[in-house]
């Protein structure tokens, strides 16, 4: 796979394989500097390969793009379309409708998870959150990534191989 070309090789049960475990502080270095990168929100369908083409030219740099945000599982990683997100959630809670209707957590006016009880309390405020609720707060989390400035494409593709070597 292309997206892996820079990774250090390792032996593997008799076999060469990429490392796909290791990780740079290359990251860390240009995140950590608001100049290098800026945010961006998904529509729904896009897809790592589509923003890296977007931003980078060039589909071979889906990892950039997935190495930026710490994705380790394009698939459940990513964001998932509404589609295919309501086809996730009936497969996990068995439908749509009970993930709706079944309490997942309670939280407090401040954002603090507390017990049933302490919810069903007179005077205390709070939000009950379904599974429905919960799990598409985790998906919209994913709506915004970092994309770094295609200046830097070319010190991150260096400062990797100079690493992986």
């Amino acid at each position: 796979m292309h997206h892996f070309k820079y990774f250090p090789q390792i032996e593997y049960d008799g076999r060469t394989a990429v490392n796909v475990l290791a990780r740079a502080k290359v990251r860390e270095m240009v995140l950590s500097n608001a100049v290098t990168y800026y945010m961006h929100v998904l529509n729904d369908g896009d897809r790592p390969d589509i923003v890296a083409h977007k931003y980078y030219g060039s589909s071979n740099h889906t990892w950039i793009v997935l190495y930026a945000n710490n994705v380790k599982d394009p698939i459940f990683d990513w964001l998932l379309p509404y589609d295919q997100f309501l086809d996730y959630i009936g497969s996990k809670y068995g439908s749509v409708e009970y993930a709706q209707q079944n309490i997942h957590h309670y939280e407090n006016e401040r954002g603090f998870v507390i017990d049933e009880s302490t919810y069903n309390d007179i005077g205390v405020l709070g939000t009950a959150y379904s599974y429905y609720d919960y799990e598409f707060n985790l998906n919209e989390e994913k709506r915004e990534i970092k994309i770094i400035d295609s200046r830097y494409k070319s010190v991150l593709i260096s400062e990797l191989k100079k690493m992986f070597k």
